[in-house]
């Protein structure tokens, strides 16, 4: 299927690594122009060489704290004078602190804002204008399944994932007459860092063991399986799917909605 958004410009935050990096190469693969971003210069080398050996595309890179507005201004600029009018936009961050309520306090909380929630709406911001003007534009948040059945241990994502979803079905409002979408995907337990630095420790291979016990599909995500439902979201086929929330999950969310 030809998705049609070959020479479309697409950017990708946290893009180095995991789902972020699949999405990145999945784009490419449809002849995206796409820019990176993440916090280490040497994870976006390593990102640029594999999209690179799957297909010969430029990259745009930069190190970029996506708290930080200037931050994230200063590579939206990079990335215009680069390839021009930004089309797609994938809203990708690494989740924030572990822990039940308890072990947090206020900073946790404003951290995981800044990181989760607001860098969304930054970002966003920074390129509808580009969209408006194309009357075309796609917007992804990648997220997690936590926002239809919140994960023990993991407060401040269960809370502030949901809260872009709000923000996104809020904004899908706005921006429809635009021909702008945007979306949230919901990955199940995917074989990312992340999760397998939760998964770590002792008590490792048994926590592992009763979270694929609870996966109808009986195992987990491949990044590029969630990656392609991204790219799906950013084609011209899902041109009339606006304000969603969709898992890619294996079946572990439990509710029939």
């Amino acid at each position: 299927m030809n998705f049609e958004i070959a020479g479309k410009t697409a950017i990708v935050t946290a893009g180095s690594l995991g789902i972020g990096k699949a999405t990145a190469l999945s784009l490419a693969k449809e002849g995206a122009n796409v820019a990176i971003c993440g916090r280490d210069e040497d994870n976006l080398a390593a990102a640029v060489k594999d999209i690179q050996a799957h297909r010969d595309v430029k990259v745009h890179t930069s190190v970029v704290d996506i708290t930080d507005t200037l931050q994230i201004e200063r590579f939206i600029s990079e990335v215009r004078d680069e390839f021009g009018a930004i089309s797609i936009l994938v809203n990708n961050a690494g989740g924030p602190k572990v822990g039940n309520y308890q072990m947090l306090d206020s900073q946790d909380w404003l951290n995981a804002y800044h990181l989760t929630l607001r860098s969304a709406v930054t970002t966003t911001e920074l390129v509808l204008d580009d969209m408006k003007s194309a009357k075309w534009g796609r917007i992804i948040n990648i997220s997690s399944f936590s926002i239809k059945q919140p994960i023990p241990e993991i407060m401040l994502s269960n809370v502030m994932r949901m809260g872009v979803q709000g923000w996104a079905k809020s904004l899908s409002l706005d921006i429809g007459a635009y021909g702008i979408t945007i979306n949230t995907v919901c990955p199940g337990w995917t074989l990312t860092d992340r999760v397998k630095s939760m998964l770590s420790g002792a008590d490792g291979d048994k926590r592992q063991k009763a979270i694929i016990n609870g996966i109808p599909m009986g195992r987990f995500a491949h990044p590029d399986e969630i990656a392609s439902m991204v790219t799906f979201l950013a084609s011209q086929q899902a041109s009339y799917i606006t304000g969603t929330a969709i898992p890619v999950d294996g079946g572990v969310i439990k509710g029939s909605l």
